[in-house]
């Protein structure tokens, strides 16, 4: 045979296939570092547990006779007659749509319980410090258009703490009801600027402004506030302050000789706050439900009107709070520019 038959009839090698990367899921598990698994494992786990608690214990279960609320459910469903508990925690501030603790979604859930028929009272289950100007204020006038124009009674409770625009709020309200130890007054304004010159001159840092007019940079922490500059903010200060003194006055019908030494921006318990006429009463829960019910002449013992859950909503809510996951939207920030707060 010649060398080319030979060489025709010789198997040809072919190329080792190189074995394809195993992308599955427990491969890269396997390769992650022992720290990137804890993450993932505890991540999981808070999201099962978000689940969990919003779906399973949110689910509907029969009523018991010794649960008054759970046996009022069946009431409600047959809309009774009955009162709307709207709670109102944290900061108020604006936040994102789905957070529940926004002040576009409270003063939503207020309109809507506003227009429901079966609805004869509004309870605010107040536990706040207070909040950003312009939140305070939606959540305010909301209360007194809906007031207004459907002649319910709105009824405050305070919790723990209602101070500033806590305060300010109820003030829309026909009653106020206080725990005796109750944090609440707190009437005023607050603005707090930062000045890190001292600390940017010892790295090293020094910041160049170019600006339109005088007044552009007003409050900026890299350098001294000038008096014309403070005089500035303290007339807006003092004027969104008038606009508190107001609310309170005609609110609360205070004159001005009562108003002005309760104004200041004291603090008071709630049995302080009785003496001083900043609340109607002293009591809990069943205080306010009596109180509603004699107010929209309802029977003793009226159901509960809750608004629908909204499951998705309530997981976001809950994840924001607890996992932070949304940083900017979390309600326990400090309100930049001026609040109705108190900060401490």
């Amino acid at each position: 045979m010649s060398e080319e038959n030979t060489a025709q009839e010789a198997p040809q090698q072919q190329p080792q296939a190189r074995p394809a990367a195993d992308k599955s899921f427990l491969s890269c598990w396997r390769q992650a570092s022992p720290a990137a698994r804890l993450l993932s494992a505890l991540f999981a786990l808070s999201v099962l547990s978000a689940f969990w608690i919003t779906f399973y214990t949110s689910a509907p279960r029969p009523p018991r006779a010794e649960d008054e609320e759970a046996a009022a459910q069946p009431l409600m469903r047959l809309n009774k007659d009955g009162i709307a508990w709207l709670p109102v925690k944290g900061v108020i501030t604006y936040s994102d749509r789905w957070d529940k603790r926004g002040a576009e979604q409270l003063s939503k859930r207020i309109r809507e319980m506003g227009e429901k028929k079966n609805v004869k009272a509004i309870v605010l289950d107040i536990n706040s410090p207070g909040g950003s100007v312009g939140a305070v204020q939606d959540v305010y006038y909301t209360i007194k258009t809906v007031r207004e124009q459907t002649k319910k009674p709105f009824i405050a409770l305070f919790r723990d703490i209602s101070a500033s625009g806590g305060y300010y709020i109820a003030s829309a309200c026909d009653k106020i009801v206080a725990y005796p130890g109750t944090l609440t007054g707190s009437i005023g304004v607050i603005m707090q600027l930062t000045n890190v010159q001292g600390l940017t001159q010892k790295i090293g840092v020094k910041m160049e402004t170019i600006k339109s007019g005088d007044f552009k940079d007003i409050g900026s922490m890299f350098r001294e506030m000038r008096p014309e500059e403070r005089q500035v903010l303290q007339d807006m200060v003092s004027d969104t302050y008038a606009q508190f003194y107001d609310a309170v006055k005609s609110g609360r019908g205070f004159t001005d000789e009562q108003l002005r030494p309760l104004a200041d921006g004291r603090i008071f318990s709630g049995r302080q706050a009785l003496k001083a006429g900043l609340v109607d009463g002293i009591g809990g829960r069943d205080q306010v439900l009596e109180l509603a019910s004699e107010l929209a002449k309802l029977p003793k013992n009226p159901p509960i009107i809750n608004e629908a859950s909204d499951r998705w909503q309530d997981l976001l809510t809950m994840l924001d709070a607890k996992l932070g996951l949304h940083l900017p939207g979390l309600s326990n920030m400090l309100p930049s520019g001026p609040a109705y707060l108190w900060p401490y």
